[in-house]
C-alpha cells in the first residue's frame, strides 16, 4: 500500500479480505513490508485462530431456501452493509417459487398517492 502512515500501536483494518483453506487451521501467519526513514523493513506475527459454534434458531416456519448468500461469489460480499446479508425466499405449495403455472407474473405496483 502506498498508505495510510501508522504511527506506533495504530492498527489498520482491512474490510472484505476473505481468507480460503481446507482444513482445521489454529493460526494465522501474517506479514507485512513497511518503510521508515527510508529503510525497509518486514514484521511478522502468528495469531491464534478461534472458532466460535452458536446454535441458532431459524426464526421462520415453513419451507425457505437462501438464493443468495455471503460467500466471495456474490454482490452481497462487495457491498459494506450487505457483506453478510442472506436474501431468503419462501417456498409455496409443492415446494415451488411460484403460484400456478409461473407464465403469468402477478407484480403489482403500488399505488402512489400525492
Amino acid at each position: 500500500l502506498a498508505g495510510p502512515a501508522l504511527a506506533p500501536q495504530q492498527a489498520m483494518l482491512l474490510a472484505q479480505q476473505p481468507f480460503a483453506y481446507r482444513g482445521q487451521r489454529g493460526t494465522l501467519r501474517l506479514r507485512a513490508n513497511g518503510r521508515r526513514d527510508r529503510h525497509e523493513f518486514e514484521v511478522s506475527a502468528t495469531l491464534p485462530v478461534s472458532f466460535a459454534k452458536t446454535a441458532l434458531r431459524f426464526p421462520l416456519e415453513g419451507a425457505w431456501f437462501v438464493p443468495v448468500g455471503p460467500t466471495p461469489h456474490t454482490g452481497h460480499r462487495w457491498a459494506l452493509p450487505e457483506e453478510f446479508a442472506y436474501d431468503i425466499a419462501r417456498l409455496g405449495e409443492g415446494n415451488s417459487s411460484h403460484r400456478g403455472t409461473g407464465s403469468v407474473s402477478r407484480i403489482t405496483t403500488p399505488t402512489v398517492r400525492p
